[in-house]
């Protein structure tokens, strides 16, 4: 009896000895698994129906514009960034949230904007390498601005335009020099 429990003894330890060198090894695999993923170079992701890869966005886009919206849109330079979520509500209207951020201020726009020309052929916009692309207007007409969102056929980017209704304008508008390249 006492050479069997001997035995059984031998045979935990053996056991758990094992099981300890396991754990190291995978410790280590994971330690230079996680080393390799810092010296690997940005993410890039791919647009559907683009042929363009583009470096991932490095600010994080808010997390209620992630949860709520399907697409989201970012430009970012040296003094400003903008981002907009958008979900396409119906085939001519979608409901979309815009942050604006410069100096001197930071503003923010959200609503639902139409297609005032659904059902017509799409306009041809323009890209700052001077490449044309078809885009969808949509207008979110308010009491004192009206927002176009004008959203490129394959979804890929997004040109805001913007048209004060005073005359004495601001500096807080969004930025409708640039475009607005999806990163989600």
């Amino acid at each position: 009896m006492k050479a069997r429990t001997i035995n059984i003894i031998i045979l935990v330890v053996i056991f758990i000895s094992c099981k300890n060198k396991t754990t190291g090894s995978e410790q280590v695999d994971n330690k230079q698994t996680s080393e390799l993923k810092e010296n690997i170079e940005p993410e890039f992701i791919t647009q559907p129906g683009s042929t363009e890869l583009k470096p991932e966005s490095t600010d994080k886009i808010p997390e209620f514009l992630a949860a709520k919206y399907s697409r989201v849109y970012e430009y970012n330079g040296t003094d400003s960034r903008q981002l907009i979520g958008i979900n396409f509500i119906a085939k001519d209207s979608i409901g979309y949230y815009l942050i604006s951020e410069s100096l001197p201020c930071d503003t923010e726009y959200h609503g639902k904007a139409f297609n005032q020309n659904y059902g017509l052929d799409p306009e041809i916009d323009e890209d700052e390498d001077g490449i044309s692309y078809p885009a969808f207007q949509y207008s979110d007409n308010l009491q004192d601005h009206v927002i176009y969102i004008r959203v490129a056929l394959d979804s890929s980017k997004v040109k805001i335009e913007y048209t004060g209704k005073e005359a004495d304008g601001t500096d807080c508008v969004p930025n409708t020099l640039s475009i607005m390249e999806r990163i989600k």
